[in-house]
Parts: C-alpha cells; structure tokens; sequence
C-alpha cells in the first residue's frame, strides 16, 4: 500500500513544490514593481523639488539682485562709465595681459575703486550664489536658462575686470560656481542663436523654392 502510494506523494510534492516556485515567483515580480513605483516617486519628487528651486533662484534674482544691478547701473551712468563686454574664458588676470584689454581693465578698476566695489561685489556674490544651485545640479538649470542667461552673462563680461583681479592660474580662485555657469550658459546662447539663423535660413529658402519660376530656355535647346 505504502509503495503504491510513493508515486502519488512525490506528484504531490513535486506539484507543491511547483506552486512555491511560483508563488516566491509572484512575490518577487510584485516586489520589484514596488520598488519600480518607489523609484519613480522618488524621482519625481526630485525633479520637483529641483523646479521648485529653480523658480525660487529665478524670484530670488527679480527680488534681491535685479535692485542691485538697477542701482550699479545708475550709478555707471552718472560716473559716465560705459562697461566693455569682453567674453574671456577662464576670468583670470592672465587673459588681458594685451594693450587692448588693459585699457579696458584700468577704466573698470578705476570705476570700482571709486564708487562701484560694494555694489560689485554684492551682486557678484549674489550670483555665485544662484549658480551653486545650478552647476551642483541641485536646480534645474534648464528652468533658469530663459529669464536669467542674458542678464547673468552680461553681467560676467561686462565685470570681467572685477573676476580677473580676483582669479590667477594656478591657484584656488573664488567665483568658481559663477565662471561654470557663464561657460555653460554662453554655449547654450550660441547655439540657440545658431538654431534660430538656420531655422530662419530654411524657411527663406523653402519659400524661395515654393515660387520659383520655370526658366526660360532659348529655341532649338532641349
């Protein structure tokens, strides 16, 4: 009896078995798709948080740095210093050691020594600030880009002498954050300007084409 019954037992078992695998199966599989919706949340509460903060830096600017910038602009006015934007690539002194640059430069230390230092100084802090956010990629950079690269940019190439009497080669320079976002920020201005003039260029020539007129040919000419 106890032999004959071996083979039905073993079935049996061999069919628990089966369903165990499946079952270890299902929960695995439910298992990862939790962790899939954990990781999808999470990464939505992040990019989030990093337009929220972007926003933020962007209220930030309009607030607290957009005064300043009105206020050292009056001030260039009535000192009757007009700033030469000059597009360097690092922002070190060892970029305008030229004739050209240096009378550029001396009119720019000599504006700062005289009247505009603090207010220099607090808007080019104030940027450093706002760009720690966006080179440590805590903001998003991309939220930012429209209403603030200009402005930012020109702020940097028109202050250059300020940056370059505050950064040599060779050594830990200040502003660091800033000079990173400048870099990223010029290149993304290039290329929307590209795209925009070859965007331009194709719709002129596509036009062109739309009305092109058939040639005349002389007689006889096939």
């Amino acid at each position: 009896m106890l032999a004959s019954s071996s083979p039905m037992i073993i079935t049996t078992l061999q069919a628990l078995s089966t369903l165990a695998d499946i079952g270890l199966l299902i929960a695995a599989l439910f298992a990862l798709r939790q962790i899939w919706i954990a990781k999808e949340d999470i990464s939505i509460r992040c990019m989030r948080e990093s337009i929220t903060l972007a926003i933020g830096q962007v209220e930030n600017f309009r607030n607290t740095i957009l005064p300043i910038l009105n206020e050292l602009l009056a001030l260039e006015i009535q000192k009757e210093f007009k700033p030469k934007k000059i597009p360097l690539i690092d922002f070190v002194a060892e970029e305008i050691n030229t004739p050209a640059l240096h009378v550029h430069n001396n009119n720019g230390i000599k504006f700062m020594n005289e009247a505009g230092q603090t207010l220099i100084y607090d808007a080019a802090n104030m940027f450093e600030s706002l760009a720690i956010n966006f080179v440590s990629k805590i903001a998003d950079e991309e939220i930012a880009f429209h209403p603030l690269a200009k402005v930012y940019c020109d702020f940097v190439e028109e202050h250059f002498f300020f940056y370059c009497s505050q950064r040599k080669n060779g050594q830990l320079n200040p502003y660091h954050n800033s000079i990173s976002l400048y870099k990223i920020w010029t290149t993304k201005i290039k290329e929307f300007n590209l795209s925009y003039i070859r965007e331009n260029t194709v719709r002129e020539l596509s036009a062109l084409q739309a009305g092109k007129h058939e040639s005349f040919r002389p007689i006889g000419v096939e």
